[in-house]
């Protein structure tokens, strides 16, 4: 009976090894879908593409989350796993639930020339549900409006992280991160800023755009810049994201495309490696909602020419042909990048 070696190399991939040409083959066919909107895209039309997506390379590549499909294929060709490396690191990760006092108890006030200058730092009570949820499921996503404070959550959550590393928190555009900054000067933290032509490196807390980490990955690929993305995230142990959608964004699934606010645990979404130009599939841990909501935050309308519309803050940036754009900055000559692209 043929044999095999399953590799599981982190939280989300594996490769087999020694697996036949044709069995490959076979569990990436498996692994095909067809997307129900593909019918309506140019590539469909010309016959440069078959309106499916695959989970499962040829050269033996795929998800974790794929494992009993792939098994179950196996046993049907007689093919025994022989060996197995796992690769996965265990984290014991223990945070303790914070109350609204949780800077107020260290004696943080806000600063001289705040409007609430001299007075203890008081989180309120929706940040503290925010941060409480977070802490109980590390890996989530959550809605939380823009006017609710989120930069003194991020600020808390990144405190709270101090003792397992250095964090980066990553946000749209250059007013999210002076706003952050602003907020971790004012509970004490060591924080830096990688942005424009201000590039503090080695602080316990760092505060960027996506558009200044693809800015330096690209330059240190064509030998114009000596620091790598990996140099600059050794020894980051917590990320931070920062993004700005609507709760009906639609956000693209194995099956088709999903309202953000319908994702749930154990969902399955579509991302971009912009490195290797292929998609992989991630898993929702867990979704949380804040029903804060800001009056006061403009949401623009976005319509593309396959018909979709979605709503955004302005300051959310897309990826396009030319790089990463704002909302309120998108022009007709523009190509969005999605999951068509690379097919």
């Amino acid at each position: 009976m043929p044999t095999c070696k399953l590799i599981i190399q982190d939280e989300v991939n594996v490769k087999f090894e020694g697996l036949a040409v044709d069995v490959r083959r076979k569990i990436s066919n498996r692994l095909k879908y067809e997307l129900a909107y593909a019918k309506h895209t140019p590539q469909y039309k010309l016959g440069r593409w078959d309106g499916k997506v695959g989970f499962f390379g040829i050269g033996g590549s795929g998800f974790l989350n794929h494992l009993d499909i792939i098994l179950e294929e196996l046993e049907k060709n007689r093919v025994t796993v022989a060996d197995i490396e796992d690769h996965r690191q265990t984290y014991d990760l223990k945070f303790n639930p914070v109350t609204e006092s949780y800077w107020a108890d260290q004696g943080v006030r806000w600063p001289k020339g705040h409007p609430f200058e001299g007075e203890l730092i008081m989180l309120r009570d929706y940040q503290v549900t925010s941060i409480n949820n977070f802490i109980s499921n590390p890996q989530s996503l959550q809605e939380i409006a823009t006017g609710a404070g989120k930069t003194i959550t991020t600020a808390t959550l990144s405190h709270i992280c101090e003792p397992y590393g250095r964090t980066i928190v990553i946000v749209p555009n250059k007013s999210l991160v002076e706003q952050t900054e602003e907020d971790y000067i004012n509970c004490g933290l060591d924080v830096g800023v990688y942005f424009g032509d201000r590039k503090e490196l080695g602080r316990t807390h760092t505060i960027c755009t996506w558009q200044s980490l693809n800015i330096l990955d690209k330059r240190n690929k064509n030998g114009q810049e000596a620091l790598s993305l990996a140099e600059m995230l050794e020894e980051i142990s917590t990320v931070i994201v920062d993004e700005c959608f609507a709760g009906n964004t639609l956000v693209t699934t194995p099956t088709g495309k999903v309202p953000i606010k319908d994702l749930k645990a154990g969902d399955k979404v579509i991302n971009l490696c912009e490195e290797t130009k292929q998609y992989k599939e991630d898993t929702v841990v867990k979704v949380h909602k804040n029903l804060t909501h800001s009056k006061s935050e403009k949401m623009l309308e976005l319509e593309f020419d396959n018909g979709i519309k979605t709503q955004v803050t302005a300051n959310h940036k897309f990826l396009t042909d030319k790089g990463w754009v704002r909302a309120d900055e998108l022009t007709d000559d523009l190509e969005i990048i999605d999951i068509n692209t690379y097919s």
